[in-house]
Order: C-alpha cells, then sequence, then structure tokens
C-alpha cells in the first residue's frame, strides 16, 4: 500500500522526455549506505527496531574523478571532490526502514586543461547534492540473523547542480535486492550483497549498481573493521555530458571503488567511522582514491537493550557487600575484598564462631571471650587462676 502510489509517481516521472542539458552530471559514485548500517557503502538488509531513529554526518573526499590524458600527461578537470552529508533512518516494527540523505558539495578544486577550443567548467563549492529519499523492506530472515533478505528503493530529487557536477539533472531512482546476515557471538563475522538498477530521466545512462563487503567484529562488536567494493555499469553504454562549451562527451562505462573501513562502537550507539580506498577503472567519475569520515549515533535494538538488562539483573549483589555475585566467592554472606578469589567477598575467618576473628584470636581452635591481653583475645576463662 505504501510502495503502489511511489511507484507509479516514479514510473511516470521516467515516461516524460527529458529536458535538454547544457552538460554536467552528478560526478560522486558513492551511494551511501542509509544511517544504522554496518557498511558504508553497501547496503544491507537490516531494519532493527520500531520507532528507532538512526543518524549520522560524513565527509566523503574524492580525488580526481575527471582526469583527461593530453599530450603532456593527465590533466585533472576536478581535482578535489568532498560532499558532506546528513544522513538519518526510521526503523518502524522492525522491517521496515525510511532513510534521507542530504549532500552539500563543500569542497571542489580543478583547473581548465586549456585544450584548442574548449573551454571546461571547473567546480565551485559550496553547492546542493542531489537529495535522496528511501525505503526499504526485510522480508526473510530475523534481524541479526545468519541469512536475511530485502528490496530497497531510492528517489533523487534533482536538487544538485548538473554544471557543478553536485547533481544530475533529472529525477532519479534506483531500486536493489539485498542479501546479508551474521554469525558468530563473541567474535563476529557480517556480510551483505547488494544489486539493482538506477533509472535517470536526465541524458545520463541508466546503469547497473552493485556492491558486496564483509566485516569482522571484535570486543562484543565494539570494533568492525573489513573491505567493501562498490561499483556502477552504465547499461546502454551512453556518454556522459562533461560540463563544457562546447559540450565534450565521455564514454560512460564501469565505475568501481574498493575500501578498508573500521568502525568504533561506545556508549549504547555512537559510532565513529573510517575507510580509504583506490578506484578500480579509469572511467569518468572514478576517483583515484576516496576517503571518508563519519560520526553517528545508533541506539541498540530493543531486544539487545532487554538481553543487557536481564544480564544486570543476574549480575546482582545479594549479600550487599559491593562485591557482584559473579565474582563473590560467599554471594549469601558479606564479607570483604580479598586478593584471593577463593575467598574475595566472603567473611574474615573465626573457626572456633566466638566473635574474635582468627587474626586476633589466641585461641583460634577453641571457643572464648574478648580479652584486652593479646595473649588471652578468644580463649576460655582461668577459672583456677593458675595462669592455663
Amino acid at each position: 500500500a505504501l510502495a503502489a502510489p511511489a511507484v507509479t509517481a516514479i514510473a511516470s516521472l521516467f515516461s516524460a522526455s527529458a529536458s535538454a542539458q547544457d552538460g554536467g552530471f552528478a560526478l560522486n559514485q558513492l551511494r551511501p549506505a542509509p544511517a544504522g548500517d554496518a557498511f558504508f557503502g553497501v547496503d544491507s538488509p537490516s531494519a532493527a527496531g520500531h520507532l528507532a531513529p538512526s543518524a549520522y554526518l560524513m565527509f566523503d573526499y574524492a580525488h580526481q574523478p575527471i582526469r583527461l590524458t593530453t599530450a603532456s600527461g593527465d590533466e585533472p578537470v576536478v581535482s578535489a571532490l568532498g560532499f558532506l552529508r546528513l544522513d538519518g533512518s526510521l526503523a518502524l516494527w522492525e522491517r521496515l526502514l525510511l532513510t534521507v540523505d542530504v549532500p552539500v558539495l563543500l569542497l571542489a578544486s580543478g583547473e581548465d586543461p586549456r585544450l584548442p577550443g574548449v573551454a571546461f567548467v571547473t567546480p565551485e563549492s559550496p553547492q546542493m547534492g542531489d537529495l535522496r529519499l528511501g525505503a526499504r523492506a526485510r522480508l526473510f530472515g530475523d534481524d541479526g540473523g545468519p541469512f536475511q533478505l530485502g528490496l530497497g528503493g531510492y528517489f533523487f530529487a534533482p536538487t544538485g547542480s548538473e554544471e557543478q557536477y553536485s547533481g544530475d539533472g533529472g529525477v532519479r531512482g534506483a531500486f536493489a535486492a539485498l542479501a546479508g546476515g551474521r554469525v558468530g557471538e563473541s567474535v563476529g563475522f557480517l556480510y551483505t550483497a547488494a544489486a539493482g538498477v538506477e533509472l535517470r530521466a536526465s541524458d545520463s545512462p541508466h546503469a547497473f549498481t552493485y556492491g558486496a563487503a564483509v566485516g569482522l567484529l571484535l570486543l562484543e562488536d565494539m570494533i568492525q573493521v573489513g573491505p567493501e567494493i562498490h561499483g556502477i555499469t552504465a547499461l546502454s553504454g551512453g556518454d556522459l555530458a562533461l560540463s563544457s562549451t562546447p559540450i565534450q562527451l565521455a564514454p560512460a562505462g564501469t565505475n568501481a571503488e574498493l575500501l578498508l573501513g573500521a568502525k568504533l562502537r561506545v556508549l549504547g550507539g555512537l559510532t565513529f567511522g573510517a575507510g580509504a580506498g583506490p578506484g578500480l577503472s579509469t572511467t569518468v567519475g572514478t576517483p583515484l582514491f576516496r576517503a571518508l569520515g563519519t560520526i553517528g549515533w545508533t541506539p541498540l535494538p530493543a531486544a539487545q537493550r532487554a538481553d543487557a538488562g536481564e544480564q544486570l539483573a543476574v549480575v546482582g549483589d545479594r549479600d550487599d557487600d559491593g562485591i557482584n555475585d559473579d565474582i563473590d566467592a560467599c554471594p549469601a554472606e558479606a564479607g570483604e575484598p580479598n586478593p584471593d578469589p577463593a575467598k574475595d567477598g566472603c567473611p574474615p575467618s573465626d573457626r572456633d564462631k566466638d566473635g574474635v576473628l582468627d587474626i586476633d584470636d589466641a585461641c583460634p581452635n577453641t571457643a572464648g571471650l574478648r580479652s584486652v591481653e593479646v595473649t588471652k583475645n578468644g580463649c576460655p576463662q582461668d577459672s583456677d587462676d593458675d595462669g592455663y
């Protein structure tokens, strides 16, 4: 019911004839995964929790995404491209995830290679990128389980500038099938794979999108490391219109990149991440290398919070001596800390049970009385006064 009107609206937009553009296209080929996902550039089928929000701020830097080969060597028309992204997501009914991506081009630099008869437009910043709205559903498998399947879709609004390489000059729609999962407990292993299409109402060709990623989880999911690969291949083999006068066309092909990423999760959901890697093709839009950093918040799902609460309830302190039951050698008797694990949390020894601790008892194996005299403390009375 939710998807039908959106699909109809997107289909009607793509069925309309695209208006002619003056050149330019969305140069950045990274399609960042939504807030709350495990990886940077490959979507997963996860949709954890109900009314569970996530958000992150990402800075994404691409080095020399447009290079022209001339007689004097490679000339970077765009030598640097840096986007700041604000992403948010909301999980519903533990099955549906709604997402938004707001990109802003903050860093752009380049030079006109001064080819005869051609005047290239080098990018300027700041510029808005194309706003992205998305939704996906987990269709099979439990969140956090070993195997899950899902479907996702994005709608791109043409809020960016095609002449400045921050937008595509027309609406876009993307649809993908997703698979992923997790195995392992104390040391976990994550994987995800995605494949789909991106349909464009601009002059840029439609494309096939794909990606895969794996990750190793350490220290109870506090640390995650692993590689990911993502790519976009033009379906029609068309051309990309470089922003220049007169318009110059570059063949559309395959953009592919490799990222090695790491994330650190602390305080129940605060997440820091960083990744870097090379471009794997020479098609326009593929940088020599990409680097990115993120800071975000993804709260624990309700099930994990409940499990944590149960663990806290089990690991209590029944005797209220300040030593948790899981390390207290005498959990039912109030005691004292002791470097010996067999005595930690146990009361001091009093073998004859006369109330005088063995450490002060001159007669530790015979019940007696307290005395101010060290040699008689804890010893029986000397009723005949013979000194024994």
